[in-house]
């Protein structure tokens, strides 16, 4: 029972393993050929000792105290020694007993089997239902697996770990570039705005506006248009034969998805629209991967400061994955992806410094704001909601 089936899967393929993973996979049929061996142990060596001091017509006292030290040699080295070592060491215990105990449940499957039906029919008198056990590991499961595994050492590997294992829980809204953060190309701008933000633009899609965000007209991708701009013949028309038209896909949409979705149609940038068809942000692969390389996030998470257990001093563009994930506090929103805005969100307005609010048992105190959005900000969790700590 303490056997990791995952772990022997792993190995090399053999037929120990594969009698390890048979008998895992009939725990109740064991356990009953394992009773009964206990218990025919048991009323063997009671009913020889029995005999034996009748025999000998042995007086009532030397009858009880024979019994209580057989009881207490069962118990010790029948049950409590063997299970022990057995907790203590369960593959090397499991090696050693695997083969004989197969041997014993095929002797004894007959027995075996009645004994597991008259389990089953008493269950179900009693409205007790078997249900099999569900092998299938869950994403929670894993990521405390590998906190658990790498706690004292935490590596980048262990983020980018933790961070895909989050991928599935995070949709597009929480990576995507806020429109006043957006870097786009007016069309309609003059000749020589174009030409110097596509020199100096870091990205390599950029979105094609005709006088204001809500016009966009399609995406240009700056590599497309670099002989043009070495042979100064770069205008208007070329951006518009050169940009693509744009690709838009609804709020919501799982970040696991949308980075199929990215390699499937070799697409690498993305404007995300709600269910009106409203601008809400823009995502690229480059975002996803960032997500995954914990990119952005390190950078954000180095300014986190914690000078007691319960208090956090965080950056108010801390996405609320990489928050949970530091702090143990779940707080959800609707729209918002970081934890300032989430803030903003149930305040309606951005707030000035010194403003507090409490959700869910934790205080949120804005230590620094601008006029557009919160830079930082004090997190105290109340103390009975404080995650344990162990040094």
């Amino acid at each position: 029972m303490r056997l990791n089936r995952y772990k022997i899967q792993a190995q090399k393929p053999s037929l120990l393993n594969k009698i390890l993973i048979h008998l895992l996979n009939r725990l109740d049929e064991v356990l009953i050929c394992i009773l009964l061996g206990n218990t025919f142990a048991n009323i063997v060596s009671a009913s020889a000792l029995s005999s034996y001091l009748t025999h000998h017509d042995a007086s009532p006292e030397v009858i009880g105290i024979a019994s209580a030290i057989l009881t207490v040699l069962i118990l010790l080295v029948a049950e409590v020694f063997p299970k022990t070592i057995a907790t203590f060491n369960p593959d090397k215990s499991a090696r050693y007993v695997a083969y004989p105990l197969r041997i014993l449940l095929w002797v004894l499957r007959p027995v075996v089997l009645i004994i597991r039906y008259l389990n089953i029919w008493f269950l179900k008198r009693m409205g007790i239902e078997k249900t099999h056990p569900e092998h299938q590991i869950s994403f929670r499961e894993y990521k405390f697996m590998i906190s658990e595994s790498l706690k004292h050492e935490r590596t980048s590997y262990y983020d980018m770990m933790m961070n895909v294992l989050e991928l599935h829980e995070l949709t597009v809204n929480d990576v995507m570039v806020m429109p006043p953060k957006m870097v786009v190309l007016n069309i309609e701008a003059p000749l020589e705005d174009i030409v110097q933000l596509l020199i100096s633009s870091p990205h390599q899609w950029l979105p094609v506006i005709e006088g204001s965000m809500d016009c966009i007209v399609g995406l240009l991708k700056v590599q497309d248009c670099l002989s043009d701009l070495l042979m100064q013949t770069l205008d208007r028309d070329v951006l518009r034969t050169v940009m693509t038209t744009p690709y838009y896909i609804p709020e919501k949409t799982p970040l696991s998805v949308q980075y199929r979705h990215f390699q499937r149609e070799t697409r690498r940038i993305a404007l995300v629209v709600d269910e009106y068809g409203e601008l809400l942000g823009l995502i690229s692969m480059q975002d996803i991967l960032d997500q995954l390389i914990g990119t952005d996030v390190a950078i954000l998470e180095s300014e986190i400061s914690q000078e007691i257990p319960n208090e956090w001093i965080i950056p108010g563009e801390l996405h609320l994955s990489a928050f949970r994930r530091i702090t143990g506090v779940e707080i959800e929103s609707e729209h918002a992806s970081t934890i300032g805005g989430v803030l903003i969100e149930r305040l309606e307005s951005v707030p000035e410094a010194g403003t507090s609010i409490t959700i869910d048992g934790t205080t949120y105190e804005i230590l620094q704001s601008s006029n557009q959005r919160i830079l930082k900000v004090r997190a105290t969790l109340r103390i009975d909601d404080a995650p344990l700590t162990t040094d």
